[in-house]
């Protein structure tokens, strides 16, 4: 195929697409944006399992378990571990809270674990119910993944209310 070929091919491809969607959704007769409709399918959840997505997305992470009769949460990071306080700063928040995004670094924890991790991050942490996963968001992505785990943690509530 010639580039105009291909290009004119994959065009077909993407409007078609765009058009078997948008008729799902009732809005056939519109113009449809095809950039604003692509943006707006990434940032959608699909309500896949949170370690799939970090693990394809080559996000660090942790499991922390609370420990209830020292009253602390463990994580175990690169063999190493860190326990915490259950009532210390953002660690009181977290049994009440789905997700939590740590971005102003008040207590320090991003020089905790710079070394174990290996790139620029702002934690975040998501309530599995039965543990929380402390995760390392890339500052190169912090935004985009940021949206996705708090879409994320908003469908998980929305089906835990349901059932």
């Amino acid at each position: 195929m010639t580039d105009n070929t291909e290009e004119s091919f994959i065009g077909m491809l993407l409007n078609e697409t765009c058009e078997a969607e948008t008729s799902k959704d009732h809005i056939a007769n519109n113009v449809v944006d095809l950039r604003t409709y692509f943006e707006k399918k990434v940032n959608e959840v699909e309500f896949i399992d949170l370690k799939a997505y970090l693990t394809s997305k080559e996000i660090k992470f942790a499991q922390m378990n609370l420990i209830p009769e020292i009253g602390t949460y463990r994580a175990v990071i690169n063999e190493e571990i860190f326990d915490f306080p259950k009532n210390w700063s953002i660690f009181a928040e977290l049994e009440r809270v789905s997700y939590y995004s740590n971005m102003t670094n008040e207590d320090h924890l991003n020089e905790i674990f710079s070394s174990l991790v290996g790139y620029t991050y702002q934690l975040a942490f998501v309530n599995e119910e039965k543990h929380i996963e402390m995760i390392f968001v890339p500052e190169a992505d912090a935004v985009r993944c940021r949206e996705w785990l708090m879409n994320y943690a908003n469908k998980k509530e929305e089906i835990q209310s349901a059932a």
